[in-house]
């Protein structure tokens, strides 16, 4: 009987549960978002010198694998972050609000007074047993938290910024976020090692279920045909019943906090483990968790990883081209990623020519500025 049913599931119920799949996602269709849609957008001025203070003083006890955090690439200021704000107004106008989280300091130019903008203090949401924090997963694992939040928004880091209009349908769609669920290895390499495992970690967290039956729930979101070659991952975790990876680039993403809450009610202990963590080690739980939950669900519109725009992860040579993206607006956002290619001599050269770009396209005062910012 063992075999027959290996037979069934090999040659006939596993290329029909694909083939239903990869046809039905064909006749997705697109629906409008009627729920309000918030931003929410971290920041750290690393000129603060009682914030570096206080990071210096918890660096003296952290040990040499909880370095991630420690490199000045991490908290170098790019000074761009009103930029992200006059796109916010001149690209997504429909903006029910934009939610600035910061552990208490905010830019001298913001205009606190603006009606869509809240400031948000860690202190205001974060439970104070993981306080203070630099830990960036400690605090987007409780974004949640934030009083007065909307149950959809859109997470931001201040690095990615955008460089045309965007829809609330380009983040959710009928209530349900768009998450890119097309399969992948997760891979420990040298220069995305340490993020992948934590990545890793939150795949372990949903492998706790059964990926054949969450695939045979929704198989046309699983097989979405726009995943193109890539699908023979989706079908490598269909046949074998558990999850090795998900693509994920460093693009903003769309969150429910009912999905949040839910993640953190199964998974109390890895979560507060990650948060109670000053600085990110490589065995914390990334917030991929939470998208992570929403396949599991079946409950969110399949996108592929490109949906937004791209992440350029060598600016430091490819600062021109980056520069013309940005100004023939090829993408819907991009990623300003910082990293240690970048030398201190090389870093006003690059900052420089991306920040003209985006003065190009973003040259006016917006209601969020007390007064317009020049360019150096």
């Amino acid at each position: 009987m063992n075999d027959m049913n290996e037979i069934f599931n090999q040659y006939i119920c596993h290329p029909w549960v694909f083939l239903r799949g990869f046809v039905g996602s064909f006749f997705l269709s697109s629906k409008p978002m009627r729920e309000p849609v918030d931003f929410v957008v971290t920041w750290v001025d690393s000129n603060d010198e009682n914030w570096r203070q206080e990071k210096r003083k918890y660096e003296e006890h952290v040990s040499a694998v909880e370095s991630l955090d420690k490199g000045s690439e991490r908290y170098r200021n790019w000074d761009l972050f009103f930029y992200w704000f006059r796109a916010v107004e001149q690209y997504a106008p429909w903006v029910n609000k934009v939610y600035l989280v910061t552990c208490g300091h905010v830019p001298s130019w913001l205009e606190e007074a603006n009606e869509k903008l809240v400031v948000v203090k860690h202190s205001d949401f974060i439970p104070e047993e993981y306080l203070p924090t630099f830990n960036s997963l400690a605090i987007e694992l409780n974004l949640h938290r934030i009083k007065g939040l909307s149950e959809h928004f859109v997470y931001f880091n201040d690095d990615t910024i955008l460089t045309d209009h965007v829809r609330p349908e380009d983040f959710f769609q009928d209530g349900k976020p768009l998450v890119c669920s097309s399969a992948a290895y997760v891979l420990n390499t040298p220069d995305n090692g340490v993020f992948n495992h934590q990545l890793f970690s939150a795949i372990g967290l949903m492998n706790a279920y059964n990926w054949r039956k969450v695939i045979e729930k929704a198989p046309s979101k699983w097989f979405y045909y726009r995943y193109g070659v890539k699908l023979r991952y989706s079908w490598g975790a269909y046949k074998h019943d558990y999850l090795t990876g998900v693509y994920y680039t460093h693009m903003p993403q769309a969150f429910r906090k009912s999905t949040m809450q839910k993640v953190w009610e199964n998974h109390t202990e890895q979560l507060s483990a990650t948060c109670s963590h000053r600085f990110r080690t490589p065995m914390d739980v990334s917030h991929q968790v939470i998208s992570l939950q929403e396949i599991v669900d079946g409950d969110y519109v399949p996108m592929t990883r490109h949906h937004y725009g791209r992440i350029w992860t060598d600016i430091g040579t490819d600062k021109d081209l980056f520069a013309d993206d940005i100004r023939h607006h090829r993408d819907k956002i991009v990623c300003v990623h910082d990293n240690h290619n970048i030398t201190a001599e090389h870093f006003e050269i690059v900052r420089n020519t991306v920040a003209q770009a985006f003065e190009d396209i973003l040259p006016s005062p917006c209601s969020f500025e007390k007064k317009r910012r020049e360019v150096p």
